[in-house]
Order: structure tokens, then C-alpha cells, then sequence
């Protein structure tokens, strides 16, 4: 059903801006229904180069909206309060197992039920309490998963926000947010602290003369005193809470990276302003998209409207996030940190954590400063694992090619090849395992490499070339070595790669000798002279009859070459 939303004839006359590609498709596969197998590489890697992939797939967040959006209808509709928390979570419970269960989505769910009990039975709610019987919920059921990446960073995230973000918003302006309600009615002045008093006050005097101001403006007569009157006070509460917003995405972040660079081998600096920013879309976002999805079911002219709204929303949410994410420095890639370092990490914010509940402001602002020496720790680059004196190679398993690891005696590294995808070309394209990514990479990462020194390409067929791309991107070589230019796409690709990072390109043949990193090194092929030719119509059928593995195929073919021979 929603793959055929983009179909719908009634998207025709709209704007581009409006209409549902594919693509728009695919994601609200992934954020309706977890299936992320048809979204795009690129805009896949676009949102984890933000940081902001947790918006488009099926996690806490989006179990939270829908739960409150019930529970809220349902109240409206003036159910008793219990009855409405226990359809809210009936139904929410339902969607969770239709998106496969995850981490994320249990633990949103056992924590709003936490949550939604604490209210009914008139007990203070408590956002640490509530993600510890959650997270006490989830091993019960699953003890293993305290060891799975999942777990632990859905936790973490929670426990940053409501163990250091909300203390620190309570500690600095959250209060004065909450004394701007209700600015109008001096009555309530004195239920708040004298500070706070004095706030309203203040606001409240200069709402006076602004609405002062523009009663004597010659526009007057298609103003409304009230607008004139509480716009200054809407626009301090719209700034504090922006800042409390701010606060909240720079604290999340600041933790965190951990687990970021524990998992996933990167650092994201641009975060923070894209979760601030796609944070308000995504929530109206996912009320589009579920009315959108509810109305198609019926008849697709009623999702004219919601498919419009939604797509609007979907192509100013990627806009946003591909802006920030082709700015240099929005991805930054690093070896995992050092044991020591993330335990001392993680016990400087569980210190945090206690000072900043101290009444002691002298406390508070400890606590506050330990959560950027823990980013410090984190982000500490650890000396490479490399040995003086010493000429290493390392063979990388990359199946059918190879990828060769080299440190000289000066312990400068070098990577000949990256292996990569074989078969035809076809499958070669269709491939969504990047052995360069998932193989090569995180193993230079298990060495604490940071930074290649020199790339080799021995030559161009895939399974040499094909994990090239990752690794140019993600350790920057100094130099990309070499041997004959070939006439293709990875190839060109890569060399277009090169010269946007600034790589020096050197071609090698065979007679050339190179001093480098304390070695010395002979190319022997190709030849000076030697021009690469096109495919024959023989070298094809061979190549069909490998990649099928017909035995009489391969027969024929293998005559048929000897023949040519």
C-alpha cells in the first residue's frame, strides 16, 4: 500500500515539492513499519553522516508520538483515564510487534507504560525510574541483550536526556519558560519564586510598551491590542524553548558518541543542529504519514491532502539533512576508543548524574563540566597499533581479491587494494555489501589507524576496486598510487574522490623503483607499453560461464579461450 502511494493519479497536478516519489515511499516503509531494505545507500548515509537515522526508521520516538496522539484523542473523547491508557497501550503494543520488536521500540514502550501507571495511581513521574524499570523489563526478558549495541545506545540515550539534559534545563531556564504562561494574569505572580516573579514582571512591563508603542503606529486600526500585547512574551517563551530544545540535542550528543564511535567508528559534529532541526518536522512528519497511510486504505483521493502535507514535510526534512551532511567535516570517521578511556567516560557522567540532582550550585556546575571532559575522552585519538623497525603485511580476508595491510620500519601505512563485489556487472551494482566499509575499514580501525599514507590500486576489476570508494573516504591517504588508467565508473569515481580530498595521484609501471617509509619498493607490472584492451565476445562468454558455474558452460568456454590463445 504505501509503495503505491506515488502512483496515485491525484499527485499529478500538484508542485514536485508535493508529490511522493519512490524514494518518499521507501521512507515511510522504514518509519511506519521498520522495513529499511528499500531505502537508498545514499540517503541512508546522508542521515548517518548527521547523526539523524534514528528520525527514519521505527525507534522510540516515533512509539512515544503515536501512544501520546492516542492516549490524547482518547481523553478528549472523555474515556476514563485507565481505560485510555490501557487502549492506548493495547493498540501501541500491537504496532510495536508489527515493526519486529526492536530495542528501542521496548524500551519506549514498557517506559511510557511506567510512565502512564505512575499517572494513574498519582505518583510522581520520574524519567530515570521509569528507564530503569524498562531497561530491568527488557533483560528479564532478554538478559543477553545488555551486550548488544541496540540496547545499550536506546538506554544510554534516554538516561542522558532525562539523568543530565533535563537537570540542567531545570538548573538554567525551564523555570523561566514556565513563569511566561498565563503572562496576563498577575494573580498568579506570587505562586512563583521571587526571581521568577520578578521575570513576569519584567516581560509583562515591556509587552506593555510594545503594545504602547503600536497603539500610536498608523496601523493601528487592523491591530489587536492582544496580539500586541502577549507577541513579545511568545516570543521569549518560542527562544527559551528553542535553547531548552538546543540543550537537550547538544547533552544526547555529547553521550552519545560512545557508543558512535564504539559501533560505528564515527563522529558526527553536525548532530546537534540536525536533530534540532528535524526534531519539530518529524513529529508532525509522522501524523502525516499515519493519516496518509489510514485514508489511502479507504480511497486514495482522501490521502490527496495528508500525502501532500507529508511529502512536503519528508523533501524539507532530507533538504535539511543533505545540506548539513555534504558540508566538510559532517562525518568524521576514528578507531573505537580505548577501554580505559570509555569506563572513565562513562563514570564521569554517572557522576554527572548525581551532581546535578545536588541542591549545591557549586555541584551543579561540576556536574556540568564533566560531560565535556567525558566527550574528551572519547574522542582522544589512541596511538595506531604499528611496530618500529619493522616491514609488517597483513592479508585481509575479503574472499575472492585482495587487500594487503603494509607498515614500513618508519611506521607509515600503506593498503593495496579493498576488495570488493564479483560477478557480472549487474550484480555488481546491485550489491549492498561494501567490503570496504564493513571489512576492511573496521579492521585499520581495530589497528587505531586513523589516516592511510598511501592507497594502491593494482588494477581496476572489482574485486580489487570494489571497497576503494569506502576507504579513500574514510581514512584520507596522502598519496593514491596507481597503475593504469581503466575505463569505468568505479574507477573514474574514485579518481574524482581523489582530487576533491586533494590526494596526490601517482602512475606506477613496471621498472619504476620508490623510497618510501624507510623500504624500498619495484613495480614489475604492467609494462610501459602496455594499453588495456576492451572485452572480446570469448572473454565475456568466460566470464558468463564462471559467474553460472555450468560445468558444460565452462567447458566450451575454456576451448573456446584456448582456441583464441
Amino acid at each position: 500500500r504505501l509503495q503505491r502511494l506515488p502512483a496515485m493519479a491525484t499527485q499529478l497536478h500538484l508542485p514536485a515539492a508535493m508529490q511522493l516519489t519512490p524514494q518518499d515511499a521507501a521512507m515511510l516503509s522504514a518509519m511506519l513499519a521498520g522495513d529499511r531494505t528499500l531505502l537508498d545507500r545514499g540517503l541512508r548515509t546522508s542521515f548517518e553522516r548527521t547523526g539523524s537515522f534514528h528520525l527514519f526508521v521505527v525507534a522510540g520516538l516515533h512509539v512515544a508520538l503515536l501512544l501520546a496522539a492516542l492516549h490524547w484523542l482518547l481523553i478528549r473523547l472523555r474515556m476514563p483515564r485507565w481505560l485510555a491508557a490501557g487502549i492506548a497501550l493495547t493498540l501501541t503494543f500491537g504496532y510495536a510487534l508489527l515493526t519486529g520488536f526492536g530495542a528501542p521500540v521496548q524500551r519506549a514502550l514498557l517506559m511510557c507504560a511506567v510512565f502512564l501507571l505512575a499517572q494513574l495511581f498519582g505518583r510522581q513521574r520520574n524519567t530515570l525510574n521509569s528507564v530503569g524499570a524498562a531497561a530491568l523489563a527488557m533483560l528479564l526478558l532478554h538478559p543477553a541483550a545488555l551486550f548488544e549495541a541496540g540496547f545499550q545506545m536506546t538506554v544510554l540515550a534516554v538516561f542522558a536526556i532525562g539523568g543530565l539534559a533535563v537537570p540542567l534545563n531545570e538548573r538554567t531556564l525551564a523555570p523561566y519558560a514556565r513563569a511566561l504562561h498565563r503572562i496576563d494574569f498577575v494573580r498568579l505572580d506570587p505562586h512563583f519564586a521571587p526571581r521568577l516573579a520578578q521575570f513576569r514582571v519584567s516581560v509583562r512591563w515591556l509587552c506593555n510598551a510594545v503594545a504602547a508603542e503600536h497603539e500610536r503606529a498608523p496601523q493601528r486600526q487592523w491591530r489587536r491590542y492582544d496580539m500586541q500585547h502577549r507577541a513579545p512574551a511568545c516570543v521569549f517563551q518560542a527562544a527559551l524553548w528553542l535553547w531548552q530544545l538546543i540543550l537537550i540535542a547538544l547533552v544526547a550528543e555529547m553521550v552519545m558518541a560512545l557508543p558512535m564511535a564504539v559501533y560505528f567508528h564515527r563522529a558526527t559534529p553536525f548532530a546537534a543542529p540536525a536533530n534540532v532541526l528535524a526534531l519539530p518536522l518529524v513529529s508532525v512528519l509522522m501524523l502525516c504519514a499515519v493519516a496518509t497511510f489510514l485514508a489511502s486504505l479507504v480511497h486514495p483521493l482522501l490521502a490527496a491532502v495528508p500525502a501532500a502535507c507529508t511529502a512536503l514535510l519528508l523533501h524539507s526534512i532530507t533538504f535539511v539533512i543533505g545540506s548539513l551532511s555534504s558540508l566538510r567535516g559532517a562525518d568524521v570517521r576514528m578507531p573505537a576508543p580505548l577501554l580505559a578511556c570509555s569506563l572513565v567516560a562513562l563514570a564521569l557522567w554517572i557522576t554527572a548524574i548525581w551532581l546535578l540532582r545536588e541542591q549545591s550550585p557549586l555541584r551543579a556546575l561540576l556536574g556540568a563540566a564533566l560531560l565535556p571532559l567525558g566527550l574528551l575522552l572519547v574522542l582522544w585519538p589512541r596511538r595506531p597499533q604499528l611496530y618500529a623497525n619493522t616491514l609488517e603485511f597483513t592479508a585481509i580476508d575479503v574472499g575472492q581479491g585482495d587487500s594487503l595491510l603494509v607498515s614500513t620500519p618508519t611506521q607509515q601505512t600503506m593498503l593495496i587494494d579493498a576488495g570488493g563485489p564479483t560477478g557480472s556487472p549487474a550484480l555488481v551494482e546491485q550489491s549492498s555489501f561494501d567490503v570496504g566499509e564493513q571489512v576492511v575499514s573496521p579492521y585499520l580501525w581495530s589497528r587505531g589507524i586513523r589516516r592511510l599514507d598511501a592507497l594502491v590500486l593494482t588494477h581496476a576489476h572489482s574485486d580489487h576496486i570494489g571497497g576503494m570508494g569506502a576507504v579513500l573516504r574514510n581514512f584520507r591517504p596522502r598519496e593514491l598510487w596507481l597503475s593504469i588508467d581503466a575505463n569505468t565508473p568505479q574507477f573514474h569515481a574514485l579518481l574524482r574522490e581523489a582530487a576533491q580530498m586533494g590526494v596526490t595521484v601517482r602512475h606506477l609501471r613496471a621498472g619504476d623503483a620508490v623510497s618510501w617509509g624507510g623500504a624500498e619498493f619495484r613495480v614489475l607490472s604492467p609494462a610501459a607499453n602496455y594499453v588495456p584492451r576492451s572485452l572480446t565476445p570469448t572473454t565475456i562468454h568466460w566470464r558468463c560461464a564462471l559467474a553460472t558455474g555450468t560445468p558444460l558452460c565452462w567447458q566450451r568456454a575454456m576451448r573456446s579461450a584456448h582456441r583464441k590463445t
